[in-house]
């Protein structure tokens, strides 16, 4: 049996090179969605945090007034006028889905506090406790807390009387499906980005792979070159998410601004 000289052989070192392109692909798509993914959620983040914002400027006449009928010696539960400032706030404009008037009791020699809502625009919640889970770290926290979460976000404000106790609040729960909304319509632009620059750049680090190996360069000029389209990659998915982001952000930016200004202008009046 005779064997064909001129057929091809099999280099010892293509399958550790197959090998090295593939950890490199697989440690490239894993760089980028990691990136992805940090960015979403750093948007989420700032998407809930605007809109509690907003809400707290929307009820800090609210809060004011309830501070100086506490000092006047009216105890929540007596604060029926505050109703009529409850009433207006739910609504696409505020980004309020309930608002809650909460009165705190502690009895003689107790450690924990027990509350109950006195008024709310929801008729079910009146007479109802608040929520361990947002009473709790609220009293914890001294002034004001907030549960910075998409599906549920709340914020919790304290009225304290004129020897700091805390006597009552406010309970605010934000709508989510605007936010809901706006974070799916981000998750579909990301990934659509991310999938064409994912494509793209691992294209282009095959074929620089590809060529400096041909070359036969080596150590530290090997891996620089090979890592370049991860960084180039990555870099332009920051840039683009930064624009994608400050555009996306820009209306609750905005209606956090007009919040402030309504604030402004109706305590401007009031004098």
């Amino acid at each position: 049996m005779q064997f064909n000289s001129d057929s091809p052989q099999v280099s010892p070192q293509q399958p550790s090179l197959a090998r090295a392109l593939l950890f490199l692909l697989l440690a490239h798509f894993l760089a980028l969605a990691c990136l992805g993914f940090l960015l979403v959620h750093k948007h989420r983040s700032l998407l809930v945090e605007l809109a509690i914002s907003r809400a707290e400027i929307t009820v800090s006449a609210t809060q004011s007034a309830m501070a100086t009928a506490t000092l006047s010696g009216l105890e929540v539960s007596e604060m029926r006028q505050m109703q009529m400032q409850l009433a207006p706030l739910p609504g696409p404009a505020t980004g309020i889905a309930v608002a809650s008037m909460f009165s705190l009791t502690q009895t003689p020699g107790a450690k924990d506090r027990s509350s109950q809502i006195d008024f709310s625009t929801a008729a079910g919640r009146q007479g109802q406790a608040v929520d361990d889970a947002v009473l709790i770290p609220l009293i914890k926290a001294g002034n004001r807390w907030s549960h910075n979460s998409l599906h549920s976000p709340t914020l919790a404000l304290l009225v304290n009387d004129s020897g700091g106790r805390a006597v009552g609040g406010l309970l605010l729960e934000l709508d989510p499906l605007p936010l809901q909304a706006q974070e799916v319509e981000l998750e579909q632009e990301m990934l659509f980005k991310l999938a064409l620059l994912a494509i793209g750049s691992g294209i282009a680090l095959v074929f620089v792979f590809d060529r400096v190996w041909r070359r036969q360069i080596s150590g530290g000029k090997l891996m620089a070159l090979v890592l370049l389209p991860t960084l180039l990659a990555s870099a332009f998915l920051a840039w683009q998410s930064r624009e994608q982001l400050a555009g996306s952000l820009q209306p609750a930016i905005n209606a956090k601004a007009a919040a402030v200004a309504e604030t402004l202008a109706k305590k401007l009046n009031t004098r």
